[in-house]
C-alpha cells in the first residue's frame, strides 16, 4: 500500500509545483487544475486547464523521473521510475479524450469554440522519451510548454462564466 500512497503523493507534488509555476509565469491565463468534465457515459478528469486568448491547453501530467516509452497506437505505455517499470495509458491517447470531452461540453453549455485547443503531456526534465519522434512536440517540460503558450494569439470568450462552470464540478 505504501508504494501506491507514495506514487499518488509523487503525482500530487508535480502537479501542484507545476500549477504554482503556471500561476507564476502565466498570469494573464486562466489556470485550473483537477478540473471534472461531467461527461455521458464515462466523465473525464484533466489535470491543468490553461485559458490564454481563448486558446485551451489541456495538461496531462506524468512525473517519470527516467522515462515514457510509447507509440501513438499503442493503448499502453511503459513509465520508468529511479525504482521500476510499468504500464501506463497511452497518455496522448488520454489527452486526446479529454480534449475533445471539453469541447463537447463547453458546446453544450454555449461557449463559443475555443480559437484552438492543444494538448499537452508535461513530464520532468530528466524524462526521457523512447516515443514516435512527431509525438515529441506534444510530451513537453513546463519551461517549454510555458514557452509555447505564450505565443497563444488573443481571441474572445467569457472566463469567469468559464471559471464558474469549472468550480462547479470541482470534487
Amino acid at each position: 500500500m505504501r508504494d501506491k500512497s507514495f506514487a499518488f503523493k509523487k503525482g500530487s507534488d508535480f502537479e501542484t509545483s507545476v500549477f504554482l509555476t503556471l500561476k507564476n509565469e502565466l498570469r494573464e491565463a486562466f489556470v485550473m487544475c483537477d478540473v471534472h468534465i461531467p461527461f455521458t457515459p464515462i466523465p473525464a478528469q484533466i489535470d491543468i486547464v490553461v485559458v490564454i486568448g481563448w486558446s485551451f491547453h489541456v495538461l496531462e501530467l506524468k512525473n517519470y523521473d527516467i522515462g515514457l516509452v510509447g507509440r501513438l497506437g499503442d493503448n499502453r505505455w511503459t513509465a520508468k521510475t529511479n525504482t521500476r517499470s510499468f504500464s501506463i495509458q497511452n497518455p496522448i491517447m488520454q489527452n486526446t479524450t479529454q480534449s475533445f470531452k471539453l469541447i463537447q461540453i463547453l458546446r453544450a453549455h454555449e461557449f463559443p469554440p475555443p480559437r484552438e485547443i492543444k494538448g499537452f503531456v508535461v513530464v520532468p526534465i530528466t524524462c526521457r522519451l523512447d516515443v514516435d519522434k512527431h509525438l515529441k512536440q506534444a510530451i513537453v517540460t513546463v519551461d517549454q510548454f510555458i514557452a509555447s503558450a505564450k505565443t497563444a494569439k488573443p481571441g474572445a470568450g467569457d472566463i469567469e462564466k468559464l471559471r464558474r462552470l469549472f468550480l462547479q464540478w470541482k470534487v
